[in-house]
């Protein structure tokens, strides 16, 4: 396991209804674009709420759903909320506890196709079935650390923490996916 021992870890939260303010200490946020399966989609105004944050948007898709329209989808949402497409800013994958390897590979080929950085999240205990070259993996030991292994990028180590009139779920980034965050959504013009 990686542990924030001076290796430059950051911390993300991220919430299916933002909070009202980042906890203290957290330099990224994680929030939801859309998807079939999303529980809740954050508007721009929710995104303006963190300027300051590195922000992943994250789409949450439905396997058995066509996983070319739906990357095409993520790509679209990501857009409209300003965010460029310049092979830098990473879109996340919410797939859970599911594993399709093939499904991942058409989803993460045309996300990179379409100039991003496809990540996949989910349980520490599947995620890794679905061969994805980065991964934020989930395993709530409650230790501020990133699981081993070569592609995971992340480790999400806590959730359901009562925060800012919701509950937020924590992780830990690597400093590679880090550089894949860009600050707030800018104003469409």
């Amino acid at each position: 396991m990686t542990v924030d021992s001076g290796l430059g870890l950051k911390r993300c939260f991220d919430a299916a209804y933002p909070p009202v303010s980042a906890p203290p200490g957290y330099e990224a946020v994680l929030g939801y674009i859309g998807g079939p399966l999303a529980e809740h989609k954050w508007e721009l105004r929710d995104w303006r709420q963190f300027p300051h944050l590195r922000q992943f948007p994250c789409y949450v898709p439905d396997l058995a759903q066509d996983p070319y329209d739906q990357a095409v989808e993520a790509v679209k949402l990501a857009a409209e909320l300003g965010w460029n497409a310049d092979g830098d800013r990473a879109i996340i994958g919410d797939l859970e506890t599911e594993v399709d390897r093939s499904w991942w590979k058409v989803f993460a080929g045309t996300i990179t196709e379409r100039k991003f950085v496809p990540v996949c999240y989910g349980s520490l205990s599947t995620v890794l079935l679905n061969a994805a070259e980065r991964i934020w993996a989930a395993d709530w030991d409650h230790e501020r650390v990133i699981p081993s292994g070569q592609a995971i990028l992340a480790g999400q180590y806590d959730a359901g923490i009562a925060f800012g009139g919701t509950e937020v779920d924590v992780s830990v980034l690597s400093p590679e996916l880090f550089r894949l965050g860009g600050l707030g959504p800018r104003e469409l013009s």
